[in-house]
């Protein structure tokens, strides 16, 4: 760029233009990926929500039935 003739204007704006579609490529490309992104975290929480959770409310239910010492041993068990 810098230059002073018509012509070589012409040229710099055509490299210019070139280089905003190459950046507005990345660009897209880069929100694709975070959506993409987004998208599995998403699922990664649902699963989480529906599984994980009721896991632990039912081992804390079964726990809250048992003595400690039993509990204990339980964990100890799985410790290994």
């Amino acid at each position: 760029m810098g230059s002073s003739r018509p012509w070589d204007l012409a040229e710099d704006g055509d490299e210019l233009s070139k280089r905003m579609e190459s950046f507005i490529a990345k660009q897209r490309s880069l929100v694709g990926e975070k959506t993409t992104m987004l998208r599995q975290y998403h699922h990664l929480v649902s699963l989480m929500k529906f599984s994980f959770f009721p896991t632990i409310a039912s081992i804390l239910s079964l726990t809250s039935s048992l003595s400690t010492s039993s509990i204990v041993t339980f964990f100890l068990a799985f410790h290994d």
